[in-house]
């Protein structure tokens, strides 16, 4: 379910906007058809630019701290020795968490769309506009991976016993996480379009931007500066 979403008009823009990064796209009936376009299909497109295999969200830092609490697991059932505690330790050692593929099967819930997304800079009477985002979405991403299967038993903060329960394997803390949409109607300098996305970058940190244009001139130049490209095209999606 979508929570938010606000359009801006352009005179409200326009008035709105300081000269740092002027948007005189906006006034292009074809901005409106890329919009609505983006818009209708902003669940497909989303899910395109983002990947399904999420296993190289799994960090150095993380790996050891799963390493570790196995590990952990394995010398308490060393200790117990029963015929049971042997098994679970056979169990652990077959573990394969880290040289397998983790696919995303859960679709992306949007939970946030703004049109004309303001992006300020300052504070309280300070504040200013410094350009818009043509639209930006928000949701909750898998990121970080954690255990799930060997229960840790604690008592008086010490961990008194360990357990495995049927399943063990990896899951991943959801994070929540914003995509910032360029939408052009012609790109007449691709250096200028890198530099406004790169000064929004500094305000809107951790975001992901993305361009929408029909010429993919650039799509190369722009990936290599880490922006992501989508090439109007009205009857994908259909």
């Amino acid at each position: 379910m979508i929570k938010n979403i606000i359009i801006m008009s352009s005179k409200t823009k326009n008035y709105l906007q300081t000269q740092l990064f002027p948007d005189e796209d906006i006034k292009q009936p074809k901005h409106d058809d890329i919009m609505f376009w983006l818009d209708k299909n902003i669940n497909a497109i989303t899910e395109e630019i983002l990947p399904k295999d999420i296993s190289k969200y799994i960090n150095k830092y993380e790996k050891e701290n799963i390493n570790n609490q196995i590990n952990r697991a394995k010398e308490y059932f060393r200790r117990i020795g029963t015929e049971e505690s042997i098994e679970n330790i056979k169990k652990l050692d077959n573990l394969n968490l880290f040289n397998k593929e983790y696919i995303r099967t859960v679709p992306i819930n949007i939970e946030l769309k703004n049109w004309e997304f303001p992006v300020t800079i300052g504070e309280e009477k300070y504040k200013r506009i410094i350009g818009f985002v043509d639209m930006l979405v928000g949701f909750y991403f898998p990121t970080s991976a954690y255990l799930q299967g060997i229960v840790e038993e604690i008592k008086y903060g010490e961990i008194v016993k360990y357990r495995l329960e049927d399943t063990i394997g990896l899951n991943f803390h959801r994070k929540y996480r914003s995509v910032a949409f360029e939408v052009k109607t012609k790109i007449d300098s691709v250096g200028e379009l890198i530099r406004q996305i790169n000064y929004y970058r500094n305000v809107l940190r951790d975001t992901i931007f993305v361009v929408i244009s029909e010429n993919d001139e650039y799509k190369d130049i722009l990936n290599d500066q880490k922006i992501k490209f989508i090439k109007y095209e009205p009857e994908k999606y259909l």
